[in-house]
């Protein structure tokens, strides 16, 4: 009974295990039959891009920059004396001329001040006038008793005493000479008060600011007026270390607003700064624009092209194939026998804000995406539609796209 009980147990664990090399096998053949059929390639979503051919052109070696419009002259208007603003000549906005008076403060009091300094000048002219005749007649005392000491009928006591008496005369008249003439300086000034009353312009131009009224009280501290010139307007752009050496005073510069799109604005570099920014590695560059037309207004955002006549020739792509991230500048390229897309790492060279040259990594002739290349991947086939080389209307848009894509890159 034993015996039996035991050769059972054999008997199951072996079918157990011949249970376990059996699914072995079969998973075994399996994985042997799946490594032998080849997988079908998952199909690859085709892009619609666009593209234009790279071609050797000549480009524009202008130096492109931005800055804002600002008055070439312009002022504040403060009052120097503190007063209550009496009455007020001009608005915001007004053309105003050189000299003519902006507005007039209360003058009661420095009338009074004035009234004071012009009685106290009399009475000092009046005692002066005292001493002069005292001085006169000190004179006459003394060259009688020197007259009489030399014909031996005077005495030395009463010379000299004649003398001391002169010598007071003549301090005293010059001491009320200087109080006269400080009587008219305090005199002078009082009525210099009067004038510093009324406020004049210091130049043409217009009313820019308006910031006070009849009634308020006008302080030194406190502005009044802002005046501005905008017969000329000038900007200040910030020059690039590469670029420093082809700028210089004098050179014709073109300027360009928003306001009037398509017309050129003609400028002139005046003054260029002697040093570079350590941290930005920039110079600042001041140009001029004579604006007649007075249609050019301070705050306008300006373009400037410096350099705007020398041009060389290249291999030029539109800007907007440009991919800039902060490692480097890319592009990709549409090879038109597979249909695939290529990413190219290019070095750049001048632009004129609608194409740009490149120095290498693109071959004349070559598709360059200049849409949908911020949605490819490298090898990823697309469908690519030729557009037509881009033209001065398009420029403004491909600028703003270039500008977005590359702040989004970095």
């Amino acid at each position: 009974m034993k015996y039996l009980n035991w050769f059972g147990r054999v008997l199951i664990c072996c079918c157990g295990i011949a249970a376990a090399w059996g699914a072995w096998y079969v998973v075994y053949r399996e994985s042997l039959q799946a490594i032998a059929t080849p997988q079908k390639p998952k199909a690859t979503r085709k892009l619609a891009v666009e593209v234009v051919a790279a071609r050797r052109d000549s480009i524009d070696e202008e130096i492109v920059l931005v800055g804002t419009l600002i008055p070439a002259a312009q002022t504040e208007i403060r009052s120097k004396l503190e007063g209550y603003i009496e009455t007020m000549s001009f608005d915001l906005g007004d053309r105003i001329r050189r000299s003519e008076i902006l507005c007039e403060l209360e003058n009661q009091d420095q009338l009074e001040a004035i009234e004071q300094a012009k009685a106290a000048l009399k009475v000092a002219e009046a005692q002066l006038q005292v001493r002069i005749e005292e001085s006169k007649l000190a004179k006459q005392n003394f060259d009688v008793e020197s007259h009489l000491v030399d014909r031996l009928a005077g005495s030395q006591q009463q010379l000299e005493t004649a003398r001391a008496n002169y010598q007071i005369a003549v301090a005293n008249e010059e001491l009320d000479r200087a109080r006269v003439s400080e009587a008219q300086e305090f005199l002078n000034t009082v009525q210099q008060g009067l004038t510093d009353l009324v406020l004049s312009s210091p130049l043409d131009g217009y009313i820019a600011s308006k910031l006070a009224d009849v009634g308020d009280l006008a302080k030194p501290d406190l502005p009044l007026f802002r005046i501005v010139d905008l017969e000329t307007v000038e900007t200040t752009v910030q020059v690039i270390e590469k670029d420093y050496r082809r700028v210089a005073v004098g050179q014709r510069a073109v300027v360009n607003v928003d306001a009037y799109p398509g017309r050129d604005f003609q400028g002139t570099v005046t003054r260029i700064a002697p040093t570079l920014d350590p941290e930005t590695r920039t110079a600042p560059v001041h140009i001029e624009v004579p604006n007649s037309e007075l249609i050019l207004k301070p705050g306008m955002f300006a373009r400037v092209s410096l350099n705007p006549e020398e041009s060389r020739e290249g291999i030029l792509i539109p800007l907007a194939a440009v991919v800039n991230t902060a490692e480097d500048s890319q592009v990709f390229v549409v090879d038109e026998a597979t249909s695939k897309a290529e990413k190219r790492v290019v070095e750049l060279g001048v632009s004129n804000g609608l194409v740009v040259e490149v120095k290498s990594g693109i071959e004349e002739g070559e598709r360059v995406m200049t849409l949908g290349n911020r949605l490819v991947e490298h090898n990823q086939e697309v469908v690519a539609s030729i557009q037509d080389w881009p033209t001065a209307t398009t420029a403004s848009l491909e600028t703003e796209n270039l500008d977005s894509s590359t702040s989004d890159g970095e």
